[in-house]
């Protein structure tokens, strides 16, 4: 596999190991795993988990002694010289940051630095190829879940001047149909451990609104300071589920687009309530995405009740410290089913403050408002656990005591129990390893010859994580606890569910969260035309999807965040206005996404992510008409972190978006604009050519 490969041979790689104290990545801390419960007896691995490679299964008749154990999968690093290699130093590797010493900025930690090696008589890697490597929904060609599977590589073995980007599941791809499997055996080693791309979701709404409830009590005051506290609605609204009818509270008539402040801070309890009504108003493509969103809903939940027939949690036996089962029979207890979701939204409330203006342009004005939609659009439904252990407890104590808890056919069955091995995180801890005395040897022992020299021994060492779960065939009891599932402000809620502080022991059919209105000035189309071009755009605009991407024309991998803010729908007066005096704005809604950067103070791994989005945005065929930093917004980022972490989060990370979209154009093959385009962008962020 092999960081031996390429600038870490180098003089400037071998500094890299010099390192005092290198930087060690908290998510690579190894989260054990709790299977006992787990739903169908599986091990609760995440569906990337389910699509790593290799998978090893194994069986044992003696019970582990945790859920999860870490293993060294030391096939990266075994000597097969027969010298007796000494391991050095072995430094841990943060695979989201470049190691030091390899001449980069201090604000550069995201580029490609390792290299591919290729057989001397390899076949010419050809621009027309048919294979691929794991890609997300945006189709490019060039991911890596982590920088450590990036590559670059020579089409032609040995012309190291005429070099190429690539990723390790593409190389791998191209390798597995060459036949040409030795020059790179440790890098195609590596590859195969990659996970697949999975695409990846804000931090659960429904968490912070409940933590929002239990500091307010569940009431929402328009004046108190814990408003600012709301939660920031950053999920995907499905266009099935956009709201049909707005009712918008505006006290101060800011739907007017009055350039008046005058008593912007009275209290809102102090003003009269002005109410307008608003209706969803949708485009012919619109319109498109909300049958295809309702038909994708449908087959969701078919698919769930289909799952829920036969969806149940399992509580195998374990063995004891003699070698003795603790009981011979294994116990089911069948997960309720879940409740239907409704199809749509019939009506939502939005409140407007005319002091919560966001931002002001030569065609519109943004406000932060607090929209109000039904709480179960917003928070899954819950099983309570204290509910669900009681329940069981219950259903077993009465079964044991009727003497019916097995049936006879189930008591007919002979108890055996065996120990599965599963690794479900090939790369949980990885490390540097430097070896010596033998390393040219025994890496040419691992791999063929290549087209790269080497003068020193280094490899990587794989710290495995592996599950441990019971098997058990034999007797059987099928338990049925009598709970329910819980929707939150449709069902009444259990004693452990209600809101801390609140009188009422119902939830709140609703629930209110922070997002984007954007108004527009009369007679001007800026805005209508920016809602029918959020409607057509492709779906992976607003997907979020781990690993990185190398995007042409820049040569530094970027995160494959969202492209644009989420669309919450586009609204009207039901009344339109025939004059100025009774002018009311139509509403854009939109996720709130930041502040306006100041270019000088990004990174420029920043600058990179930055301009990134406006490649990705030509690469899907359309050019946004306004390059300009106040249409790039930023804000504290992972957005799969919780708001508190993303705030306290050392060193720094933050997450951008394009915006401004009236003048967007779809592209029909201009490859003028995209010349252009991109020349603009390199002098905006101070890039390539026009790097100070």
């Amino acid at each position: 596999m092999g960081l031996k490969r390429g600038f870490l041979n180098t003089e400037k790689g071998r500094a890299s190991l010099s390192l005092e104290d290198p930087p060690v990545n908290e998510a690579a801390k190894v989260n054990h795993l709790k299977a006992e419960l787990s739903s169908e007896g599986k091990a609760p691995a995440t569906a990337a988990n389910d699509a790593v490679a290799p998978q090893v299964a194994a069986t044992s008749s003696v019970e582990p002694k945790s859920d999860s154990t870490l293993k060294t999968d030391a096939g990266y690093s075994n000597c097969t010289c027969g010298k007796g290699a000494t391991k050095s130093k072995e430094t841990p590797l943060d695979l989201h940051v470049a190691p030091g010493g390899l001449g980069q900025d201090r604000d550069r930690n995201r580029f490609i630095f390792r290299v591919w090696p290729r057989a001397l008589d390899g076949e010419v890697i050809r621009g027309d190829h048919a294979e691929h490597g794991k890609m997300t929904s945006n189709g490019c060609q060039i991911w890596g879940d982590t920088l450590y599977d990036l590559f670059m590589t020579t089409r032609i073995p040995g012309r190291h001047n005429l070099r190429t980007f690539t990723s390790g599941s593409l190389m791998r791809a191209h390798m597995l149909k060459f036949g040409e499997l030795h020059a790179a055996a440790d890098e195609l080693d590596w590859a195969a451990s990659e996970p697949e791309p999975k695409q990846l979701q804000p931090f659960d709404i429904g968490k912070l609104i409940r933590d929002a409830d239990n500091r307010t009590g569940g009431r929402y005051h328009m004046d108190s300071m814990l408003n600012s506290l709301l939660p920031t609605l950053q999920s995907r609204l499905p266009f099935h589920l956009l709201p049909e009818k707005l009712i918008v509270h505006d006290p101060w008539n800011t739907l007017s687009i009055s350039k008046t402040h005058r008593d912007s801070n009275t209290a809102w309890s102090e003003k009269d309530d002005i109410v307008h009504a608003y209706k969803l108003s949708l485009s012919p493509e619109g319109k498109v995405k909300v049958k295809e969103d309702r038909e994708a809903a449908q087959k969701v939940e078919a698919e769930r009740v289909e799952k829920e027939k036969d969806e149940w949690r399992v509580l195998n036996p374990s063995r004891t410290s003699d070698g003795t089962m603790s009981n011979n029979y294994a116990i089911h207890a069948k997960v309720p089913s879940r409740l239907p979701k409704p199809k749509s939204i019939p009506e939502a409330h939005l409140y407007i403050r005319r002091v919560d203006r966001a931002g002001t342009g030569n065609h519109s004005v943004v406000y932060t408002a607090q929209l109000e939609l039904p709480r179960w659009a917003l928070a899954d439904d819950v099983l309570c656990e204290r509910c669900w252990g009681a329940a069981f407890e219950k259903e077993m104590d009465e079964r044991v005591a009727a003497g019916t808890l097995l049936s006879d056919e189930e008591k007919a069955k002979t108890p055996e129990l065996k120990v599965v091995t599963k690794i479900v995180n090939p790369r949980a801890e990885v490390v540097l390893v430097e070896e010596e005395a033998h390393g040219k040897d025994c890496r040419e022992a691992r791999n063929g010859p290549s087209d790269i020299k080497y003068d020193r021994g280094y490899c990587m060492e794989r710290v495995t994580e592996q599950l441990q779960t019971a098997e058990f065939s034999g007797p059987t009891a099928y338990i049925y606890p009598k709970i329910e599932w819980q929707r939150p402000g449709v069902t009444p809620p259990c004693e452990h569910l209600r809101i801390l502080g609140s009188k009422d022991e119902e939830i709140p059919a609703t629930a209110r969260v922070r997002v984007c209105a954007k108004m527009s000035i009369q007679h001007d189309a800026h805005l209508k035309r920016e809602a029918v071009n959020y409607q057509k755009f492709p779906d992976w605009f607003f997907e979020h999807w781990s690993g990185y991407n190398v995007v042409r024309p820049l040569h530094d991998p970027t995160p494959c965040g969202a492209i644009v803010p989420q669309f919450y729908g586009y609204y009207v007066p039901e009344k339109p206005a025939h004059g100025k005096d009774d002018y009311l704005s139509p509403l854009l809604l939109l996720e709130h996404c930041g502040k306006e950067i100041e270019v000088d103070e990004l990174s420029q791994d920043e600058r990179n992510e930055a301009a990134a989005l406006y490649f990705h945005f030509l690469d899907g065929g359309w050019t946004q008409g306004s390059i300009a930093p106040r249409n790039i917004l930023c804000q504290p980022g992972p957005n799969t972190a919780s708001p508190l972490e993303r705030m306290a989060r050392r060193p720094r990370q933050r997450c951008f978006r394009l915006i401004d979209f009236g003048r967007a154009l779809e592209l029909s093959g201009e490859g003028s604009r995209y010349c252009l385009d991109k020349d603009e962008v390199f002098r905006l962020f101070k890039l390539a050519h026009y790097a100070e």
